[in-house]
């Protein structure tokens, strides 16, 4: 008889239940006043090995890594390997508003994901839990009147959108690889923008609060598609009776990549409300005096835009390097939250990476840690998904990052591959003289990926 197991499984059931704690609570890993707008302050992408080559990652296809940005990547796993990723977030952000300037710091649970076969060398399935965007902000300011005195205003907004995601990989013939992914997209935004009038000056004005909620809960896709071309080379030896023999050397490897997201709707509700009082704080028992407005649940669609890029890798068969570039462009021009449109725009989204591996694949495992380790350098710019007061907010980014390889002993002095994956990234959003807030920031983010068999065969007589 045979027997399928999984290993690791109570490893694996502890990390789910922990990464889906921690995103269901609605954890705040955003501080940007820039997250007022749109969705949210957009996570491009969790992988610390793709924000190390600036976010790039249309034409990346790594057999022990995992891409969630591209389906079709999927198809490139090692043969039979299972894949378990988990990272970590963190930012220290900056913020230049009027010559004033503020600080801020958050940290927080990244993503998750498990990839495994299903098909030997052609069909791969992979599961994962992320952030789509992040809201978390606090803006106040102050408006001199001569009749009412000053009038405060406060703006707020939490909460954050994520993703489940199935994503299927398949490889079509040597050259050619297919993936589509499927997402639920869930979460809760709460925001609030409130006036006080000066205590005992306003002469009956009334104090105002409004609050709203979005929630999401609906299904969309995408598409992916890649194709390598392999460029032999060939060296001629010569061996003792004189013969000349041709013999396959390292070869280049030239892969192009391209992703497609359509315009879809998502299903979705808000609540409005707003509402009058008197007094400082509406928290005051009887406080309130009237209801202006209220909306309870109203179920409405949100548009996502269609966003569609291209990518090229060029490598080398030992992944001793690779340089890649791409560009994606995303059509925010018809996006709609519940009818409303906001102060976003189409944009489009470059980046360029490099890495470096010393020494060749499955070489060099008694060498210096140091050779072993993988080098990498991003660089990126967008000119902005955000209009503000007709200026467009650009971002641009610089970024650094470190494969450590990590051996792990598992069962039967049997050892298991991994990697831990490190990177650091450093950026501006908004120019200084057109933009009235700059926002630059510090982010560090941090995975472990496991690689091994997890599935195997038990045999008894």
């Amino acid at each position: 008889m045979k027997f399928y197991y999984i290993r690791h499984l109570r490893l694996l059931f502890i990390t789910l239940l922990f990464a889906t704690f921690n995103l269901l609570q609605a954890q705040t890993l955003s501080q940007s006043p820039y997250g007022r707008f749109g969705l949210g302050d957009q996570q491009h992408t969790a992988s610390p090995y793709l924000q190390a080559l600036g976010g790039a990652s249309q034409a990346i296809a790594d057999s022990n890594i995992l891409n969630l940005n591209q389906p079709a990547a999927l198809a490139s796993l090692e043969s039979g390997v299972t894949i378990f990723e988990a990272g970590l977030n963190g930012t220290a952000t900056q913020y230049t508003f009027s010559n004033n300037v503020t600080s801020g710091r958050t940290a927080g649970f990244g993503y998750f994901g498990l990839a495994f076969p299903i098909v030997k060398s052609k069909w791969n399935m992979a599961f994962a839990l992320n952030p789509l965007s992040n809201v978390g902000y606090i803006l106040r300011d102050t408006i001199p009147d001569d009749q009412s005195g000053d009038i405060y205003l406060s703006y707020a907004g939490t909460g954050g959108y994520s993703s489940f995601s199935w994503t299927n990989g398949f490889k079509i013939g040597k050259n050619f690889s297919l993936g589509l992914t499927g997402r639920y997209l869930f979460g809760r935004v709460d925001y609030s923008s409130r006036v006080l009038f000066s205590e005992g000056i306003g002469n009956g004005d009334k104090n105002s609060l409004i609050t709203r909620s979005n929630r999401l809960g609906g299904f969309d896709f995408q598409g992916g598609l890649m194709y390598r071309k392999y460029f032999r080379k060939h060296k001629t030896t010569v061996n003792v009776d004189g013969e000349k023999n041709k013999v396959k050397s390292d070869s280049l490897h030239l892969t192009f990549g391209g992703t497609f997201k359509p315009l879809i709707g998502v299903n979705g509700s808000y609540s409005y409300l707003a509402e009058s009082f008197f007094g400082n704080s509406p928290s005051v028992s009887g406080a309130f005096n009237d209801t202006i407005a209220l909306n309870d649940k109203t179920k409405g669609v949100v548009n996502f835009p269609m966003q569609y890029g291209a990518g090229i890798t060029l490598s080398n068969s030992a992944n001793k390097w690779l340089l890649t570039a791409e560009m994606v462009y995303t059509d925010w021009d018809n996006f709609k939250l519940f009818n409303l449109r906001d102060s976003v725009r189409s944009s489009y989204r470059a980046a360029l990476g490099f890495q470096i591996n010393p020494l060749p694949t499955n070489n060099g495992s008694k060498s210096s840690y140091f050779k072993r380790i993988r080098y990498r350098f991003g660089a990126s710019y967008s000119d902005g998904m955000l209009s503000i007061n007709g200026a467009a907010v650009p971002e641009y980014g610089f970024s650094i990052g470190f494969g450590l390889p990590v051996t792990l002993r598992t069962y039967n002095t049997r050892s298991a591959t991994s990697v831990l994956n490190l990177a650091i990234g450093v950026g501006r959003r908004g120019l200084k003289g057109t933009n009235p807030l700059v926002e630059d920031y510090l982010r560090v983010s941090l995975s472990f990926s496991l690689n091994d068999r997890w599935f195997r065969k038990l045999q008894y007589d």
